[in-house]
């Protein structure tokens, strides 16, 4: 786990999490075969718990994702997250983040979940469609088309979403 990052007004937010940027690695490895190419840390800001604040979401490789809050005083690290999909958040209106998850091979199984911040800490509140539940891929694809995704990560060394 990262570690915690101690601020000391609501309006420093943004120079913590740049000090947590800078904990995670720039690049990370990716191995398929005798390949491997180096995937970018990115990273993104969205305020999950619609309090003013956003969330610092840390992308590491193709699945792993840090979810970290800001309480008006410390930066706090939520679990770290593996989905199965890149590319797989979206925009919830409610306290919440949409993350369309899933598995591969013959059990092929798809969903799109809500999490919500509860007390800084990313938590599973229920599933919004499944393809266990609806008539076919093509309806979960239409329910996902049908909300905003969250695509505007940036390389952890490009401070943009964190300018004053």
């Amino acid at each position: 786990m990262y570690a915690q990052v101690n601020a000391t007004n609501s309006n420093s937010y943004i120079e913590r999490y740049k000090a947590i940027l800078l904990q995670h690695p720039e690049f990370t490895p990716f191995s398929w075969g005798s390949n491997t190419i180096y995937i970018d840390t990115e990273y993104t800001l969205y305020d999950v718990d619609k309090n003013g604040i956003p969330e610092l979401i840390v992308k590491e490789d193709r699945s792993k994702y840090y979810i970290y809050s800001f309480n008006g005083t410390d930066v706090i690290s939520s679990d770290v997250c593996y989905w199965s999909y890149d590319e797989c958040l979206y925009e919830y209106e409610g306290n919440g983040i949409a993350i369309h998850d899933g598995g591969m091979g013959n059990m092929r199984i798809e969903n799109v979940s809500l999490y919500s911040m509860v007390n800084n800490k990313l938590v599973w509140s229920g599933e919004l469609m499944s393809t266990e539940e609806c008539s076919s891929f093509d309806e979960l694809y239409s329910f996902l088309d049908s909300l905003t995704p969250i695509n505007d990560f940036l390389p952890i060394t490009d401070y943009s979403h964190l300018s004053n």
